[in-house]
Formats: structure tokens, C-alpha cells, sequence
């Protein structure tokens, strides 16, 4: 596995569990202010996540918390 460093302009929110994503990921997107797009979510283990089932896995792997940070 390699590693990547990104550039992030600042932390907008986390997840503390995937029921805390069930429950809060549609309005925290939506009062980030920040375009689909522009930011990328990050657990604790450092996966990239994307779409539900990635959110799914990281309770599986016991990597939340997940952040949001928006992209530089």
C-alpha cells in the first residue's frame, strides 16, 4: 500500500459512527457550504471514503471517527 499527502483547506465536520452518518450526513453536506466535489472524507485509519458502502466498512474495520476536510 502506498501513501498519499493531500492538501486540505480545513476540517468541516466528522462522523463518530456509521448510525451518526445514517442519521446526520445529509444536513451536514448540505450546511457545509462546500460543493460536492470539493472536499473528501478520511477515517481514522486514513481510507479514502466515497459512498455508503465505504462508510459501511469502516465500522467493520472500527475506523470512525471518519472526517470531512475541504480541498485545497
Amino acid at each position: 500500500m502506498s501513501n498519499v499527502q493531500l492538501k486540505v483547506k480545513r476540517e468541516l465536520f466528522s462522523f463518530s459512527s456509521k448510525q451518526d452518518w445514517i442519521n446526520k450526513a445529509q444536513t451536514r453536506f448540505l450546511n457545509c457550504e462546500v460543493k460536492q466535489g470539493n472536499y473528501i472524507c478520511i477515517d481514522s485509519l486514513g481510507y479514502a471514503m466515497r459512498i455508503g458502502k465505504q462508510f459501511m466498512e469502516a465500522e467493520e474495520r472500527n475506523s470512525y471517527p471518519v472526517t470531512v476536510y475541504e480541498l485545497d
